[in-house]
């Protein structure tokens, strides 16, 4: 199903799939009206300035959070903080005291919990492997016990039926190589 949005950039009318148009956060022509959207909305930086560091640092919003609030994308947000040389926080000392849940770099999810003796945490497919049965013992034991495989590759797919339990060298095994790291 189609629907018809304004395009961001030039505000002609665009037809987009249903799905598409509202998971996007902007909607454009074509590359380049995106272009031109983007590389206005990057040179305003110096004026959001205060703004910024006030969300951010005063009221501990995260990048995204300051994204949300002054309605630009949350890439606009980091390149702004990157050309105004505006710090950013570590990830478990912007979480506060808490839990809390990250994807990583590759994609797996970890929950996180930080205190003020410091911050554990640990990848979210090996507490499901648990909750299924898995022993704590052999998910978190030494490096030759037992790592929690993704049948479909998907780091983040962490349905149960997703996941299967093998040895360390099994899953090297599996992957094609040698002291493959624990998944």
């Amino acid at each position: 199903m189609t629907v018809t949005v304004r395009c961001d950039a030039c505000g002609s009318q665009i037809e987009r799939k249903r799905s598409k148009a509202e998971a996007n956060q902007y909607n454009f022509c074509d590359k380049s009206c995106a272009g031109t959207f983007y590389s206005d909305a990057y040179s305003e930086s110096d004026e959001y300035e205060d703004e910024i560091r006030r969300l951010y640092w005063d009221e501990g919003l995260s990048v995204r959070g300051v994204a949300s609030e002054l309605g630009k994308p949350k890439s606009t947000i980091d390149k702004y903080m990157r050309e105004l040389d505006i710090p950013r926080r570590d990830r478990l000392e912007a979480a506060g005291e808490g839990v809390g849940m990250y994807t990583g770099k590759r994609g797996y999810e970890f929950l996180y919990v930080t205190s003020p003796e410091g911050s554990k945490e640990v990848r979210v497919h090996s507490l499901v492997a648990i909750a299924n049965g898995s022993a704590p013992s052999e998910i978190f034991g030494s490096h030759d016990g037992v790592v929690v495989h993704h049948r479909n590759g998907v780091p983040w797919d962490n349905r149960p039926d997703n996941l299967e339990t093998m040895t360390q060298s099994a899953h090297a095994s599996l992957h094609g190589r040698e002291g493959v790291e624990s998944e």
